[in-house]
């Protein structure tokens, strides 16, 4: 498949998310009462080919550089947290079909469009039967998972009824499966994102080719020279899915903020919010704040996406350099945000206003593995002068 330049790519789908404002605007109050995405805004976003950014250009995917991902999902992010938290996760999911064989992707989409949901943590079990696996499990909080035409299932491989142990660990399976035999258990209700549909899903009895699978080990390593997206290692390509989620969260309860400060006078006041020093004060610092948090984040997806441009792969340092911004783009977002909601007082209070649901929804986000306090362990280590001490970067 042959796409048009790079920037009128980028260009054509900032144009597509924008045109999705109208109806994200309608369906606002829906946002906050979740499970899951209104149907009108999901069926929008597939068609929009917004769920398959990193699936590969033979299924249709537009296997978009990884610079590009992280301005499409921050401006995702920006209409709503919820559906920007699906874009990236949908991202994630679809890259992992360049790293199986065209005939097994083809197999999986059906050359449509489609989304992707499901979980890397082994909440199954894979037991081999003849050129495939018989699943079966549960696993959690599988985002966008009401919408999504393939489920990713981490499982551990089960002989003779007991897990399968090599070197004193069990072995796992990734399973890549159409949706068709997965249940979405519908129990998510969580404090934010509360329409990203991150329920349980279950299957009892699936069976699935064996080129669909992969021992997981695998699928961490760079597999596909020559195609610098599949060539980033694959903790890397999760932290680039989803750094500009804050960010995006961030900028708009900026932007909410501003709205309420034009026309809020505070008790005992005579001037609006935005004619009060300490406002103008807090939000120049908040801008510059989340400017400087935005650059560090794009400087190292970009510095991760030219390794693999030239071959050489991302190096210990830039994965460092990347965890770090990923967790400095929530934490920064995290007090932004907090900022805007604490000024904008008892406005902000209602359950449907756009700063309420962007504080729970930054808090939220900021609980996922990959803005953990404990993944800056490896950085420091590596700062001082030691081994990462750890796979995962």
């Amino acid at each position: 498949m042959s796409y048009p330049r790079a920037d009128a790519r980028l260009s054509g789908l900032l144009t597509q998310v924008e045109s999705l404002r109208p109806l994200v605007e309608t369906h606002r109050l829906a946002f906050p009462e979740g499970p899951d995405l209104p149907r009108p805004i999901a069926e929008a976003f597939l068609r929009a080919g917004l769920a398959q950014l990193w699936a590969p250009a033979e299924v249709n995917g537009a296997e978009l550089p990884a610079p590009d991902l992280l301005r499409v999902v921050e401006a995702v992010a920006k209409l709503d947290g919820s559906l920007g938290w699906c874009t990236g996760i949908s991202a994630v999911g679809t890259r992992i079909l360049g790293l199986l064989s065209e005939a097994a992707s083809r197999r999986v989409t059906g050359n449509k469009t489609f989304g992707s949901s499901g979980s890397l943590l082994p909440g199954g079990r894979a037991v081999r039967e003849g050129d495939g696996w018989r699943v079966q499990g549960q696993w959690h909080f599988a985002s966008f998972s009401r919408y999504s035409s393939l489920s990713l299932l981490g499982c551990i491989e089960y002989e003779d009824g007991s897990p399968k142990i090599l070197d004193g660990n069990p072995v796992t399976r990734l399973v890549v499966s159409r949706s068709d035999g997965i249940k979405v258990v519908g129990n998510w209700n969580a404090t934010g994102l509360r329409a990203s549909g991150s329920h349980d899903i279950e299957c009892h009895d699936v069976w699935v080719p064996d080129d669909q699978t992969s021992g997981f080990s695998a699928f961490q390593l760079p597999r596909s020279p020559g195609r610098p997206l599949y060539d980033i290692p694959l903790v890397s390509s999760a932290a680039i899915s989803c750094i500009g989620v804050p960010l995006g969260i961030a900028a708009a309860a900026i932007d909410a903020f501003a709205d309420i400060a034009r026309k809020k006078v505070s008790f005992l006041q005579t001037a609006s919010l935005q004619e009060q020093e300490i406002v103008q004060l807090t939000v120049g610092r908040s801008k510059a704040k989340l400017a400087s948090a935005r650059a560090y984040a794009h400087a190292a997806v970009a510095s991760v996406w030219a390794a693999s441009l030239n071959g050489t792969g991302a190096s210990i340092a830039e994965q460092v350099d990347l965890r770090q911004a990923c967790w400095n783009a929530a934490d920064v977002a995290r007090g932004v945000v907090g900022d805007m909601y604490r000024m904008a007082g008892i406005a902000a209070a209602p359950n449907d206003s756009l700063l309420a649901t962007q504080f729970r929804d930054i808090h939220l986000v900021s609980q996922h593995i990959n803005f953990a306090d404990r993944l800056l362990v490896a950085p420091g280590r590596v700062a001082l002068g030691m081994a990462p001490g750890s796979p995962v970067i």
